[in-house]
């Protein structure tokens, strides 16, 4: 399967997953209210941030390594597997200890309950990612995007029995484990006949693991660190506003994760087979796709920022509207860091990718804690905003330099002009209601005709996407 043809997979099984947990989310939103759906989002927050030790560490690099060394893919996994069930009962020990440390540092003694609740799905979720990052070494994008549509599925409706059920918050929390539950049985069972194979050497794993590990705490901090100062400093029914912002602001990350999904195996197989020009030519058609894509969602998100949030929230989510407008582009820089960094890792030097994530995290931090006191929830979209952008320029320099590979500046300039001219048009048009959202499809069409007209966009990259050769 080649590059182009999975990225269409994953990113397909991304927008399904958006569309699903925006769904889940508008319920929970409107069930529950400003205050209590920003506790589901901090509690959730924390949640995701604490989990990134079995996300993002011992499965990352079984995705590295599966890509690496597909002989030996089912020994990594064993190995794998044993190393994923030490961690996860460590890490559910210590997470379930500090709970009564969390809710008194931010001065909210529901989180005892919530937080002990949510922590359960340790046990199970880093399994569910496992063997879906084992199915992404393969190069089995197509197995890998059924693993996360179901997963999240699932969740939504196990969200909606469960607090129909018990009538309280709580059942969300419960639902989420029930759902990394199905999640890794459907793994196991899709990963078929299994080659008994001897174990892989744990040295390689933990000495990719621990950098790449601190990588994605620091990286994943970008989702926290903002809303974490705005639960701090400010009331609850803001946190509610925040949270709404930031879940659709989330957008371009999520969507373009099926990018950089693909691109760890392609580039991380051509450096290993010392094929270096074609992992260039990867890279910069990476880096092309992401910036045409995530640039009218951008334009658009922001023109039409207090429609959106009235016609997926309700008029009492408003205010929120100002902070999206801000944090669009904020997590579409995001994105742009997150492939880039994804690329360094592919060439075994996480080392650099934390170093560059964990200077934009402190700064990141240093702005939030000045500004949000002084401008509210708007000084942390700005403070999270200018340290991602920051990071981009950073890695964008490193990547130049280690693979000479640059912005398309032609390109670069034909995808501004193309944004610029949607932008223009809807300011000569006034709307009402949910007219914007024919407006946003007249504005992508003229995106898309722009690009076609100037040569930005070509049939042979549509073509692209339907051929299963590499």
């Amino acid at each position: 399967m080649n590059i182009r043809q999975g990225t269409l997979y994953l990113m397909l099984s991304w927008a399904i997953v958006l569309i699903v947990g925006y769904a889940l989310n508008l319920w929970v939103a409107k069930t529950f209210g400003p205050d209590q759906y920003g506790m589901y989002g901090f509690v959730m927050q924390i949640l995701l941030w604490v989990e990134i030790v079995i996300i993002n560490g011992l499965p990352y690099s079984v995705q590295k390594f599966v890509s690496s060394n597909r002989s030996k893919a089912f020994g990594i996994l064993r190995t794998a597997t044993r190393m994923q069930l030490i961690v996860s009962i460590g890490l559910f020990l210590i997470a379930f200890g500090t709970v009564p440390w969390i809710a008194k540092l931010f001065r909210d003694m529901r989180l005892n309950l919530y937080l002990r609740i949510a922590f359960i799905d340790i046990l199970f979720y880093g399994f569910f990612h496992l063997l879906a990052s084992f199915q992404n070494g393969l190069k089995n994008f197509d197995k890998q995007a059924i693993l996360f549509v179901l997963y999240n599925v699932s969740k939504l409706g196990f969200v909606i029995l469960f607090v129909t059920h018990t009538g309280a918050l709580e059942g969300a929390f419960m639902a989420n484990i029930a759902a990394s539950i199905l999640g890794a049985a459907t793994g196991f069972i899709i990963m078929g006949k299994r080659e008994r194979q001897p174990l892989y050497p744990v040295k390689p794993l933990i000495r990719f693991t621990g950098p790449s590990l601190s990588y994605f705490l620091m990286l994943n901090l970008f989702f926290s660190i903002d809303l974490w100062f705005v639960k701090y400093f400010l009331e609850d029914s803001v946190s509610g506003h925040y949270v709404a912002a930031r879940l659709i602001a989330w957008i371009p990350y999520y969507l373009f994760l099926g990018l950089s999904g693909t691109v760890l195996p392609a580039v991380s197989a051509d450096l290993q087979a010392n094929n270096t020009e074609k992992a260039r030519k990867i890279i910069k058609e990476a880096i092309r796709f992401l910036i045409l894509a995530a640039a009218p969602i951008c334009v658009l998100t922001t023109q039409h920022a207090e429609s959106i949030i009235t016609l997926l929230f309700r008029t009492e989510y408003l205010p929120g509207s100002q902070i999206l407008k801000i944090l669009i582009w904020g997590m579409a820089s995001l994105s742009l860091f997150s492939l880039l960094t994804t690329v360094i890792n592919a060439e075994n030097r996480p080392k650099i990718s934390l170093i560059i994530t964990t200077f934009c995290v402190v700064l990141d931090s240093i702005l939030n804690l000045i500004t949000v006191p002084k401008y509210g929830a708007m000084g942390g979209a700005f403070s999270t905003t200018v340290s991602i952008s920051l990071g981009v320029i950073v890695t964008l320099f490193y990547i130049y330099k280690r693979f000479h590979v640059g912005l398309a500046w032609i390109s670069i300039l034909r995808i501004g002009f193309a944004a610029i001219s949607i932008w223009f048009v809807s300011r000569q048009i006034r709307m009402e209601g949910t007219e914007f959202i024919g407006m946003m499809l007249v504005q992508l069409l003229i995106y898309s005709g722009i690009l076609i007209i100037t040569r930005e966009i070509r049939w042979k990259d549509i073509t692209s996407l339907f051929r299963s050769a590499d």
